[in-house]
């Protein structure tokens, strides 16, 4: 049960990806268009084409492991369609490793239904690089919950060093490993050791990280919709007051997480995670993807995984055809797009705060040992 679950959430992948794979090909039928996009696509377009190698010929501001990444299929790949297709089939097994992992954690149908069926995969799961850090992310939970911290570390740090999100739950790895000063220079040292080789290129991977910290709010975030309606009540610095709202908000959100770091650890890690997802002001559709294993792990109301799938789907079907198709903004399809998009960007902020909610509650139950046996611990 456990292949074909992750053959599902392989399947899924594919399915999404399929179309990215025909827009880099130049044959992707014209009514899909508004609602296609690939950032494996438009990074190669930009610069990787022509064997060109991230960072060292073009701008890149991925970490590292995806550099690697985007280096071996530049040079593997005779095309964008090729390079596209590479890059599905990673992430589909990545998608397919995370329901393996998570599979004897809890029962077949919260697998399926908070993960390998999930329209999330299907619409986002090929969009970006996001499924590399989260296989790496649902890794060091299982690890940690067996009792495997040094090996927990070792791969939150490569999940950093795919996607920054996964170093949100170093503290709650920290907080259980018999020797905290080795796990610390183990992460250091992994991180260092794949990041170093990157600062003798002409765009090393610390330039993405100055990259997305200089980026404003988005259109598709709340605190984006925040700034908006502050701006439009005539505030000038609408920009600088969300900036406040959302660091102030994270501190503080962060700081209580923090105080679960020895709860379960997939409620641990969740809480993290969600601290960082509640209070970015750029907040990208495929940002959901992180949470997702947390929803098959801890006890999270069906209710509130069924909202969270049907907000992302409904941003998918709103925020796609109004960035990828030149609007003027006073069509009343326009208009009517802006406000499903709105509702459904606070539903999903919504969601993710009924899912804290869930996680602080599940944070009182004890934390599994490592002698426990997956079945014990099944959510169900």
């Amino acid at each position: 049960m456990r292949l074909a679950l992750a053959s599902l959430a392989a399947t899924a992948v594919v399915i999404g990806g399929v179309p990215r794979v025909l827009l880099a090909a130049g044959t992707l039928p014209e009514f899909l268009r508004p609602f296609v996009w690939s950032d494996p696509l438009f990074t190669y377009v930009r610069g990787l084409a022509g064997h060109r190698l991230p960072y060292f010929d073009a701008p890149y501001e991925y970490p590292p492991v995806l550099g690697i990444g985007a280096a071996f299929f530049s040079w593997l790949a005779p095309n964008a369609a090729w390079y596209v297709a590479l890059w599905t089939v990673v992430l589909a097994l990545c998608a397919a490793a995370t329901a393996y992992l998570v599979a004897p954690f809890a029962t077949r149908s919260r697998v399926a239904g908070a993960w390998a069926l999930a329209p999330q995969l299907v619409v986002f799961g090929s969009l970006n690089f996001d499924l590399v850090a989260v296989v790496f992310l649902v890794a060091a939970t299982v690890s940690l919950r067996t009792g495997r911290s040094l090996t927990a570390v070792g791969y939150l740090a490569i999940g950093t060093l795919a996607k920054l999100f996964p170093a949100a739950a170093l503290p709650a790895v920290i907080a259980r490993a018999p020797r905290r000063p080795i796990a610390v220079a183990l992460f250091a040292a992994i991180v260092a050791a794949l990041t170093l080789p990157t600062l003798f290129a002409p765009s090393s991977a610390l330039t993405g990280v100055a990259f997305y910290a200089s980026l404003g709010s988005n259109l598709d975030s709340v605190w984006g919709m925040l700034s908006r309606i502050l701006a439009a009540l005539g505030l000038a610095q609408a920009d600088g007051i969300v900036l406040v709202i959302t660091v102030v908000g994270l501190v503080v959100t962060y700081a209580i997480a923090l105080r679960h770091a020895r709860a379960e650890p997939a409620v641990a890690f969740g809480l993290a995670v969600l601290a960082v997802m509640l209070w970015t002001r750029r907040y990208s559709p495929q940002y959901s993807l992180w949470i997702l294993p947390t929803l098959v792990l801890a006890p999270i109301p069906a209710r509130t995984v069924a909202l969270l799938a049907f907000a992302d789907t409904l941003v998918f079907l709103t925020v796609s055809p109004l960035t990828l198709v030149s609007r003027t903004g006073a069509d009343p399809m326009d208009v009517a797009l802006l406000g499903a998009l709105a509702a459904a960007v606070v539903l999903r902020h919504a969601a993710l705060i009924w899912i804290w909610r869930s996680l602080i509650s599940a944070s009182t139950v004890p934390t599994p040992s490592s002698s426990t046996s997956p079945a014990n611990g099944r959510v169900v």
